[in-house]
């Protein structure tokens, strides 16, 4: 690496030709992981603006790499202005899972939501706006004369994604904004509305369809939305609960679940970085199948372009949908049991994680006949073709209402929404899908 370099250096070469080993050699011996450039780039911000130094971020993180590296001057900032920037998915969200501020900015004036609008990398909008954000979905906005609202509505409504998430202009007191864009496949809003200058008229939601009206104090402007689909009242409710700074919370009765004894392997705790990779995965690449059966019909149901129908998008609902995990169908009697499910496949090296095959899961476990209950559980997969009572993919089987964005590990499947999963966790219950027990809940972004 040349006899004149220091070991912060020879670190920082080495992070720039992904050479782990000499990375974790160096640092061992005490090298430091805040040496900085000419340019004033640390090795983690210098990771974080190449996708193929993903490993490397993760490497860094792990040996205690500041996430808060700041690099001053013009387009600088904190790593994950760096990854925003140049619409890196999976290291925005590996940053935003370790704790990185999405809300900071720059010397600039920035933060690497502002990068990533102005740079037109929609995936990456998404992902940090689902990360802090208290509503986001498609709405209807009433845009046109009175007179044409009372007589046919229908003509002067439009659909919208709005978003209300906390403002970056007030770190101290909790102020929200709303941000309205033409379509979810958009990456610059159309406007934005601080909702601490408006007023709020709450619904009438003893109407078949309330509407939702914002009146801005200063220019008297009036905004009125709808909910997505005339008479969905909970959507409004959220959306103006969101409006208000009002965390949505979502009251889930679970059903009582058998809690089934799982093999010894089953207890075998899994490092934190395995598990998130495999979420982040498993948000990335989704089967085309489940696309091709759920077809160009969103969570929100907002209709896309043919092209785009078998394209992956992130959990706030946008784009395609994200596929969850495949559910076997009932098997015919048989009378020779199946042999057991092989034995859970432990990843020893996070750095490898991405260039091996997925982790081996156990096959989901399926209700079968009562005359015969030794009958074989299904094989992973099986259930791709469908039956008549399979749920829509993406969606929580336990609540059969939000969206399904959480992982349970170590079976890695897409069972249902964050609450139900950790409630469900909690109560030592098992994986919805094949009750294996649930170590960890990791939440999932499609992109």
């Amino acid at each position: 690496m040349g006899g004149g370099q220091s070991k912060e250096e020879q670190l920082y070469q080495a992070v720039q030709h992904a050479n782990h080993t000499a990375v974790k050699t160096l640092r061992r011996d005490g090298t430091s992981l805040e040496w900085t450039d000419k340019d004033g780039r640390t090795p983690l911000i210098l990771a974080c603006t190449r996708s193929e130094l993903f490993d490397m971020v993760i490497t860094l993180l792990n040996l205690g790499a500041s996430i808060k590296a700041f690099r001053p001057g013009s387009h600088g900032g904190f790593p994950l202005h760096h990854a925003a920037k140049r619409g890196l998915d999976k290291t925005v969200i590996l940053l935003l899972s370790r704790g990185a501020d999405p809300l900071a900015v720059n010397d600039d004036g920035q933060t690497p939501l502002d990068m990533a609008r102005s740079r037109g990398h929609v995936s990456v909008v998404r992902i940090i706006e689902d990360r802090m954000c208290l509503f986001s979905g498609v709405l209807r906005e009433i845009s046109g004369p009175g007179f044409l609202e009372a007589l046919a509505p229908q003509w002067v409504t439009r659909k919208v994604w709005a978003v209300v998430m906390p403002s970056a202009q007030a770190r101290r007191l909790p102020r929200y904004e709303l941000v309205i864009y033409q379509s979810p496949k958009v990456s610059l809003p159309r406007i934005i509305i601080a909702l601490s200058k408006v007023q709020i008229e709450e619904p009438n939601f003893s109407l078949a369809d309330p509407v939702m009206i914002l009146t801005d104090r200063s220019s008297k402007t009036r905004f009125k939305f709808l909910s997505e689909f005339e008479g969905r009242k909970p959507q409004l409710e959220k959306f103006h609960r969101a409006c208000k700074g009002i965390p949505y919370q979502q009251v889930v009765v679970c059903p009582p679940v058998r809690k089934v004894s799982s093999p010894p392997h089953s207890k075998t705790e899994i490092p934190e970085d395995v598990a998130l990779a495999m979420a982040i995965n498993a948000s990335i690449h989704s089967p085309p199948k489940a696309a091709k059966r759920r077809g160009p019909l969103s969570r929100n149901r907002w209709s896309l372009d043919s092209d785009n129908s078998n394209s992956t998008s992130n959990s706030s609902c946008w784009g395609s949908p994200e596929a969850g995990p495949s559910r076997a169908t009932s098997l015919p009697l048989q009378q020779s049991p199946s042999p057991p499910p092989p034995p859970y496949e432990q990843r020893t090296r996070v750095e490898s994680f991405w260039q091996t095959r997925p982790v081996a899961t156990k096959p989901p476990v399926r209700n079968v006949p009562v005359k015969d209950p030794s009958a074989p559980a299904a094989p992973p997969g099986a259930g791709t073709g469908g039956t008549g009572d399979e749920k829509a993919s993406g969606q929580c089987v336990v609540c059969w209402d939000a969206p399904a964005r959480g992982v349970c590990i170590p079976c890695g499947h897409l069972a249902g929404c964050m609450n139900c999963l950790m409630e469900i966790k909690e109560k030592t219950w098992g994986c919805p899908v094949c009750r294996t027990s649930i170590q960890q809940v990791v939440k999932v972004f499609t992109v």
